[in-house]
């Protein structure tokens, strides 16, 4: 068939007739020779110009919803009223105010990158392109790449069958990356969509009922399970007393999940059970930045733990560095009480009269009379809120510690705090794996996505452990406690390893600089059969986009990647 034919075949079954046809070769040509298709000239009179061209404007109408919480609500007041103000604004001339539609505000938002949606659990994207995260983010990208390129981690073959990397320099053990998350599951969280016939319905419970908490970790081949290869003798003498590496809870009165079941929970079960599954490899912690996963020792090093005396309820600190005198700073005196910040920074030559101790709880007179307002506000209209702020701006900025890199800084808390051997006190968990010669490294802040454990996704691992759930759910606490450890185990190594191999797209995209959902970074991330092929002058090095082989979109497999190095 000739490119006419062709071309006059897909317009006749879209109903249209030659002049479709002809835009579609010339598309073709524009693909083939640029690698993109041009946007149409249809409404771009060079004479008309519209409201949204101006980026004056657009960024007040921005800034306009953002500071209202950055949603819209249903009653359109937030859109119309945000449009109006940006016509009546002063700096931007030429604009009078006119007459609004519904219908008109909802074009404007969708061209400015707003939808009606569903509000649901997801990525956090205000916060993802925040300074110090990203900042935080190209450093662990970075180190993550390194690893992916060093060609030591393990991977699947086509069969499932864990294959460990081959001529590696002697002394270079391959890699075991350990990813960490929780979850929680619920008796009455039962099937969401079902066919059902017309006036029939599912008489479901209106709670969640109780729950169950689930914390687990997963390596980039798989579960952390002990194979059956593995006799009960050899579990006994490496201290692994089970096979399953999951930890079970059920929350509830006094019983919930802590640090210190959290570091009991990795340092007594998990990296026993790591160390005798990979004993010749070394072993690479991932967790999330949460405060579970850095909590201090006892002893740690912690400003905020001290008072502002020697003596009373504050913890017995360990040694610490002072680096102006390269001296060894003891934190106890003579008599053995903790010393306090008062005593530490004197003897570090930090203290200064009416430093106060700290500043979270700074508030003036004019702070204590926007507490009461605030107060009288919610009372009469507790739906609408109060736009009335908590402090004022000067203990606000006293508040968030605007001298941090100040020695002299706001309060004896900061300073201290900011001394080089209490900045870099590590927590406990990091501590502990790190002496038994393990690597850990934590994922930055509102980054789901890059946990190959958490992302919130159907396709994610615990997405596929609770749907089994939900299938089978019996609405009853002893159906779920039979029921949980079916679920996480239906997640095979060869979907978990799929789920792994994304995440190293999403390490690339974020090497290039690409914002998370844009179009750069959905060609890199998201591979199928269905997907149209990258040129090989696009930034992600000209891979196909159905490398591997891996329909990620509806779970075939056809075959691998060579590894991942």
């Amino acid at each position: 068939m000739t490119r006419t034919a062709a071309s006059l075949a897909v317009s006749n079954n879209y109903g249209k007739g030659v002049f479709l046809a002809r835009e579609i070769r010339k598309w073709e040509t524009y693909w083939l020779r640029d690698g993109k298709i041009p946007i149409g000239s249809k409404g771009k009179y060079h004479r008309l110009s519209g409201w949204l061209n101006d980026e004056n404007l657009v960024q007040f109408v921005r800034q306009c919803i953002f500071l209202k919480k950055r949603y819209v609500s249903q009653s359109l007041e937030l859109e119309l009223h945000a449009f109006e103000e940006a016509l009546e604004d002063k700096e931007t001339p030429g604009y009078h105010r006119i007459s609004i539609s519904s219908r008109q505000v909802r074009r404007w938002l969708n061209k400015l990158g707003y939808n009606w949606k569903d509000i649901r659990k997801g990525v956090y994207i205000d916060g993802h392109e925040r300074e110090d995260v990203v900042r935080y983010r190209e450093i662990f990208v970075a180190e993550m790449s390194k690893i992916e390129d060093s060609g030591r981690l393990l991977r699947l073959d086509s069969e499932g069958n864990t294959v460990y990397p081959s001529n590696l320099p002697p002394g270079i053990k391959p890699l075991v990356l350990l990813t960490h998350d929780e979850s929680t599951f619920n008796a009455n969280d039962g099937i969401r969509h079902a066919w059902l016939k017309n006036g029939h319905q599912i008489l479901r419970p209106k709670a969640r009922g109780k729950g169950i908490m689930v914390s687990d970790v997963i390596t980039q081949v798989g579960r952390l399970v002990v194979p059956d290869t593995v006799s009960d003798v050899e579990m006994n003498a490496a201290g692994v007393f089970r096979r399953d590496a999951a930890e079970f809870l059920e929350y509830g009165k006094d019983n919930w999940w802590d640090a210190e079941k959290m570091c009991q929970h990795i340092l007594e079960i998990v990296e026993p059970m790591a160390r005798l599954i990979y004993p010749d490899c070394e072993l690479v912690f991932l967790f999330d930045n949460a405060t579970n996963h850095s909590c201090f020792a006892s002893d740690a090093l912690n400003a905020r733990a001290m008072r502002l005396g020697t003596g009373g309820i504050q913890p017995i600190m360990r040694e610490g560095f002072d680096y102006n005198r390269m001296l060894p700073h003891a934190m106890v005196d003579g008599n053995g009480k903790a010393k306090g910040l008062r005593t530490v920074l004197k003897e570090r030559s930090l203290w200064r009269e009416g430093l106060r101790m700290s500043c979270a709880d700074n508030n003036c007179d004019s702070c204590k009379l926007k507490k009461r307002q605030r107060a009288i506000n919610l009372e009469q209209h507790p739906q609408t809120g109060c736009s009335i702020p908590r402090k004022c701006k000067d203990c606000f900025l006293i508040q968030q510690h605007t001298n941090t890199k100040d020695a002299n800084g706001c309060c004896a808390v900061r300073i201290l705090s900011l001394q080089r051997d209490f900045a870099q006190q590590k927590g406990k968990l990091q501590e502990m794996l790190e002496v038994k010669g393990h690597l850990v490294k934590f994922y930055p802040k509102f980054h789901c996505e890059l946990n190959w454990i958490e992302y919130n996704s159907k396709k994610y691992y615990w997405g596929v452990a609770k749907r089994y759930a939900r299938h089978n759910c019996e609405y009853s606490l002893e159906a779920l406690r039979e029921n949980i450890p079916e679920a996480i185990q239906s997640v095979g190594s060869v979907l978990i390893y799929k789920f792994f191999l994304r995440t190293t797209r999403m390490w690339r995209a974020y090497k290039n600089n690409h914002l998370y959902g844009s179009q750069e970074y959905q060609l890199i991330v998201y591979k199928s059969h269905r997907r149209v092929r990258v040129r090989e002058d696009d930034d992600s090095g000209g891979e196909d986009m159905n490398c591997g082989g891996v329909d990620e979109e509806n779970g075939d497999s056809e075959r691998f990647t060579s590894g991942l190095g």
